[in-house]
């Protein structure tokens, strides 16, 4: 049998027992004073609070979700929080919201809302699924934010960067911007055509190892390095080649700015190239065109020169300047400042300019020039018109120093003549002594006799014959330095 316990024991139950109902109401207080600051807090939050069923039925609404979506909490509380969302985009959310597990219980998306006056207005909620003992959901806490205004500014800037995007396609150079790493960061059309690749294949690439030849992608690499760094000031312009996918080389001219951050620190570099490859391989053909032209001019056998309607040299080669008595072209240019200095008739160059105006070119005119030392030269020359936009007219053509050739013309003539006289003198003394032998012959004939007579015409008519071939090898080699001299001459300058 159990004893009753004494007053003692029974006061210090009591006292035990109104410690713990101290004791829990103090915890009911803590409790309820937390969940006022809880409360507190959530309800001056200005972010939206909700709480909802696995279903999506609202069990908790905050003040700024309410002030949100116009409603108070007892109209919000026991509905759908779907019908706040767009049909189509209602799948959507519960799909990444029914994708919540214990082991992942949180996730964040963006998708848009009805706003009370029907507008379409952006959020970004962040929800948490909550679970029993046994893992099974059964809640979601979430927090959201309004982000039209952002939403809009990023539409605007995509917006914007598409105006650029499409004013950098339709430009005619290329357009290359880089980041501080050396990757390509943009890339308009002309600039993936140039370099063969599609934009998608450019973007993210390393510009230095991808787009640039072996030869000069060490160098180049190094320069953009210190000048990221602050280490160089940017160029505003250099030639450079690029290397094509196909592996073709391409020199792009260059202009370059640099890109700042906000804080004004160096974050890449934003460059316009023109294609100049074939600008520069014409220019080279034109260099080695000039080159070969300089060449054949230079060591022309015979001199060439151009000179202005009013008598002022334009160019003259080796040949011209040492037909003239000077060492070298300069020294011409530098002594002679005008063709009348060097005509012996000033008054030939009109009569010839008329010619050359009538016709456009004369050919084959002989001239006579002062040479540098006073003697006169005997020139050949053959010249054409042309017109120049920036010089005007012009007169270009080729002469020859025909002094010596004139000479030997004239000795060769001179002894031409003589031994024609001499052939025709002694063919007289031949005639007159055939007649002469012919009457000894017939009066000899009685005396001598017939054998020896005839004997004695063999021989002289044999002598006449040789003499004959002889008249006519001399006539034969003097065709034939007529007809060598005549081609010298008419062999075109």
């Amino acid at each position: 049998m159990t004893e009753k316990p004494t007053y003692e024991e029974l006061e210090k139950r009591i006292q035990e027992l109104e410690h713990v109902e101290y004791k829990f109401k103090r915890a009911e207080e803590a409790l309820q004073e937390s969940e006022g600051r809880y409360r507190a807090v959530v309800e001056d939050m200005p972010g939206l609070i909700c709480s909802f069923l696995p279903g999506g039925e609202i069990t908790f609404v905050n003040k700024a979700y309410c002030e949100y979506f116009g409603g108070t909490f007892e109209e919000l509380v026991g509905t759908n929080f779907l019908s706040l969302i767009p049909e189509s985009e209602q799948k959507a959310v519960m799909d990444n919201i029914s994708g919540l597990k214990v082991e992942s219980p949180t996730q964040s998306h963006e998708h848009t809302v009805i706003a009370p006056n029907g507008d379409i207005r952006w959020q970004r909620w962040t929800n948490r699924a909550l679970f029993d003992d046994q893992g099974k959901t059964v809640g979601y806490q979430s927090i959201g934010m309004g982000i039209t205004e952002r939403k809009q500014a990023e539409e605007a800037l995509r917006q914007e960067r598409n105006r650029a995007q499409k004013l950098l396609d339709i430009a005619g150079v290329m357009f290359v911007a880089i980041d501080a790493k050396g990757e390509v960061i943009l890339v308009n059309q002309k600039g993936s055509k140039v370099l063969g690749y599609e934009q998608k294949e450019i973007i993210g690439k390393n510009w230095f190892g991808n787009f640039l030849p072996v030869s000069i992608k060490d160098q180049t690499e190094t320069v953009f390095n210190r000048l990221m760094a602050g280490e160089i000031e940017p160029i505003e312009y250099y030639e450079n080649p690029v290397l094509t996918k196909i592996g073709e080389e391409r020199i792009i001219a260059w202009h370059n700015t640099i890109l700042k951050d906000d804080e004004g620190s160096i974050n890449g570099t934003l460059s316009s190239g023109e294609d100049i490859t074939k600008r520069k391989r014409a220019e080279e053909a034109l260099r080695q065109s000039k080159e070969r032209f300089h060449s054949i001019v230079n060591n022309a056998v015979v001199g060439i020169y151009q000179v202005t309607h009013e008598g002022k040299f334009l160019l003259v080669n080796h040949r011209l300047a040492q037909m003239f008595g000077f060492k070298s072209p300069e020294e011409f240019l530098a002594s002679v400042k005008n063709i009348y200095q060097l005509y012996v008739d000033p008054e030939e160059r009109p009569s010839i300019l008329e010619k050359i105006k009538a016709r456009g070119f004369v050919d084959g005119v002989e001239i006579q020039f002062w040479k540098r030392d006073g003697q006169i030269v005997l020139a050949r020359a053959s010249v054409r018109v042309i017109e120049d936009k920036t010089k005007g007219t012009i007169y270009e053509g080729f002469m020859a120093d025909i002094t010596d050739q004139k000479r030997a013309e004239e000795a060769l003539k001179k002894a031409h003549d003589e031994v024609e006289k001499r052939i025709e003198e002694r063919t007289v003394e031949l005639a007159e002594a055939n007649v002469d032998l012919i009457d000894l012959v017939g009066r000899s004939r009685d005396l001598v006799g017939e054998q020896v007579i005839d004997l004695v015409v063999e021989q002289i008519t044999l002598a006449l014959a040789e003499f004959d071939q002889l008249t006519n090898r001399g006539n034969t080699f003097f065709d034939r330095c007529d007809s060598r001299y005549n081609h010298v001459l008419d062999t075109p300058y």
